[in-house]
Order: structure tokens, then C-alpha cells, then sequence
């Protein structure tokens, strides 16, 4: 899907650092969010949402979080759409269903809800952190179906609040949508197909924070986008499920008419109340 236009220009940094993954909080927004990439160092309790897709069973990957929040898991599919454990490194990682020109496509999207009575991936008006790592497939949009790749999210664009992260035309963005606006931000640069990536999208107030960490040979090349404007209270009245790989309605079923459909392998996906 296409962005609406920016609120203001973008500030970019680039850097070739470990720190960028692992590097300690320095009460900066920016070094608060190199706190919040998932790492060896940092327990995925910590978390309120945390999937890293180790263990299977027949195949289908372990969705449960070992994060904080109580959440309870699932694949919503159509058309016989799956999603399937492969291997990374030591452990796992989930692949999504590949491009299906077809109409219907086979389409699966892991949906996680919020269980109890509160609502932890409700941040209000209260700064968090989300993202995920991912490897995207070198054909990953082009229907009316599945023309954008959308990784993470909690709302859809016409609901009254909206989080998201999403891949369209090998660039990666960030929108954050509240009660007083929305703020997005876009890479400047398309990522690698076949390469992982780690992202991050940090709400500071009124300044989302996009951060893309691309692994390579020589260690991981990490930059960053900035975005400022009015967003105010993400207060999701209609309890809405959170969505990995696609989109979901409230109800927690594939958006069948526009999925947006990710196409690749997920793993790690994260998200993190830091205040409020």
C-alpha cells in the first residue's frame, strides 16, 4: 500500500556498530532504542510480546510469546494458506506463504490477541518500541491481493489507532497513528531480498524513530529515519488482535480483498511498553 505524504523531512543516520544491536541504554531516544533490540543480552520477559518461533510441531512453528503479556496465538488463513517452521542459525524462524499472483491466493497471517482484562498492547499516549527480524523473497508483491509486504501491526489504516511496520517496493516503514494524527516514516533505501534484516519503530512522544539493521559478512549495518508530528492517544477501543505477516480484521480473520501478504521468513518480533 502507498503512504500518505511525510509531515516533515526525514532525518537519516547511518552506522557500522554492534552497538546498534546490543549497545546499553544512554537516556537518549536513541540509545534507549538500542536497549530494546532483542538480543542474547536482554530476556525476552522483558517484553510484553516476544515470538521467536522456536519449536515446531508438524511443521508449524511454536507461536507462543515468552514475553510478559498474556497473549494467546493462532494462524489465520485462506485459500490453504500456512505458515511453516524453517531453520536459522540454532534455532527457528517463521516462513510466510511465498507471492501468489492467483486470485484467491493462499494467504496466512499469525494473529496474537491480548488475553484478561486489560490491554498491555494499548500504549496510549505512553512512548514503546516494536519490530521484528526478517528476510524478504526476492518476488514479494504485484496483485491487487498482495501488493506490499506488511510485517507487524495492531489496527488498520481507517481504525482509530494504528501501529505498523510494512516492506512496499524493498523499503521498509513505520506508521504510528493516534487520536491527534499519524506519523510515518520511510527508509530512503530498499533492503536486500534473501538478506536478514533487523527493524525497530520507537514511538518518543511525537517522534517515531525507524531503525533497519541489515546482518551482512562484514557485521551489521544499521541505519536510521526520524519523523516528527502530533499523534496523541493509542487507546484501541475495539480491542483489535495484533497481526504478523498481514493483515487482520477485528474479528482476527485475513483481510482477504487486500492482504498485503508478507512474503519471506519472520522471526523475533517484539513489542515493548516504555512508559505510561
Amino acid at each position: 500500500m502507498r503512504l500518505t505524504p511525510l509531515f516533515a523531512a526525514t532525518t537519516f543516520t547511518a552506522v557500522l556498530s554492534t552497538a546498534a544491536l546490543t549497545g546499553p541504554a544512554s537516556g537518549s531516544p536513541g540509545g534507549v532504542a538500542r536497549s530494546l533490540e532483542p538480543s542474547a543480552r536482554t530476556a525476552a520477559s522483558s517484553y510484553d510480546l516476544y515470538l521467536d518461533f522456536n519449536g515446531s510441531n508438524a511443521g508449524t512453528p511454536d507461536m507462543s510469546s515468552s514475553g510478559s503479556a498474556p497473549v494467546s496465538t493462532s494462524v489465520a488463513s485462506s485459500d490453504g494458506g500456512r505458515v511453516v517452521a524453517v531453520s536459522k542459525g540454532a534455532g527457528q524462524a517463521a516462513r510466510m506463504e511465498p507471492f501468489d499472483p492467483e486470485t484467491p491466493a493462499e494467504l496466512a497471517v499469525v494473529v496474537a490477541r491480548p488475553e484478561g482484562n486489560g490491554d498491555p498492547f494499548a500504549p496510549r499516549t505512553g512512548d514503546f518500541a516494536f519490530g521484528a527480524s526478517f528476510n524478504l523473497d526476492p518476488r514479494s508483491q504485484g496483485s491487487s491481493v498482495d501488493n506490499g509486504n506488511n510485517l507487524f501491526q495492531r489496527g488498520l489504516y481507517s481504525d482509530d489507532a494504528q501501529y505498523k511496520l510494512q516492506i512496499d517496493d524493498g523499503r521498509v516503514s513505520c506508521r504510528v497513528a493516534g487520536s491527534s494524527g499519524a506519523v510515518q516514516v520511510k527508509a530512503s533505501r530498499a533492503v536486500r531480498s534473501g538478506a536478514w534484516h533487523r527493524v525497530r519503530c520507537l514511538r518518543d512522544s511525537n517522534v517515531v524513530k525507524l531503525v533497519v539493521v541489515e546482518l551482512t559478512a562484514d557485521g551489521p549495518v544499521s541505519r536510521s529515519w526520524t519523523q516528527s508530528g502530533p499523534i496523541g492517544d493509542l487507546a484501541f477501543s475495539a480491542r483489535p488482535p495484533l497481526s504478523v505477516g498481514g493483515k487482520v480484521d477485528r474479528t482476527g480473520a485475513v483481510v482477504k480483498s487486500s492482504s498485503d501478504q508478507f512474503n519471506g521468513r519472520v522471526d523475533n518480533v517484539f513489542f515493548r511498553r516504555i512508559s505510561g
